[in-house]
């Protein structure tokens, strides 16, 4: 008999994947580093700088050094390119190098994820609440103090619901994979939301 119960979809937020197991440093196997790819590419479209290009970084599109997937998984560089080698014989993905930076794209991504409707307005008592978790952790993570809270909170407010749970659940993820990238620099919690770095592209 034909067994058909493992088909169909499980839904399981981002954020699950911000959990943290002491004892658990790297990404273990083939699967597991799909299903991490799957949650850093862009949930949705979004400008990014190539040094003096500036692009569009689509939805199931990510733009990032080898060195920070590498750092991502817990891997070697040589087990990174691998395993994208690996993911684009098996058709699952395309990249690209455009003015030295490694585009991956997932292809057929919403067949790989369940896209909801983004409410596009946040009422004022929900974002300040939104807001205040925001930064306080932006903070905790970051070690960089609050500062300009008005301004700070004035781009937060434009953000919609989805946005604002986007940019509290992927300040560590960004710290992890793009600060490496970028040496001692950190943006201010301001200047995270404004380029909408929350957006892991």
């Amino acid at each position: 008999m034909k067994q058909t119960k493992n088909q169909g979809y499980i839904v399981v937020s981002r954020k699950a994947f911000d959990v943290r197991i002491n004892d658990v440093k790297n990404v273990k196997t083939f699967e597991e580093g799909w299903i991490r790819l799957l949650t850093l590419v862009n949930y949705s479209d979004a400008e990014v700088n190539l040094g003096n290009l500036k692009t569009i970084c689509h939805e199931g599109e990510s733009v990032r050094q080898i060195k920070s997937w590498a750092a991502y998984f817990g891997w070697s560089r040589y087990r990174t390119v691998q395993f994208f080698r690996r993911l684009i014989a098996l058709g699952l993905i395309h990249t690209s190098i455009m003015k030295g930076h490694f585009f991956v794209e997932v292809l057929n991504f919403h067949q790989w994820v369940c896209k909801h409707e983004v409410t596009a307005t946040v009422d004022l008592p929900s974002a300040k609440r939104a807001f205040g978790f925001f930064w306080a952790e932006y903070e905790r993570l970051t070690g960089i103090p609050k500062s300009d809270e008005v301004a700070t909170f004035k781009v937060f407010r434009e953000l919609t619901k989805e946005e604002m749970e986007m940019a509290y659940q992927n300040i560590q993820p960004y710290f992890d994979a793009i600060y490496e990238a970028q040496g001692a620099y950190k943006k201010s919690a301001k200047n995270y939301l404004r380029d909408r770095s929350f957006v892991m592209s």
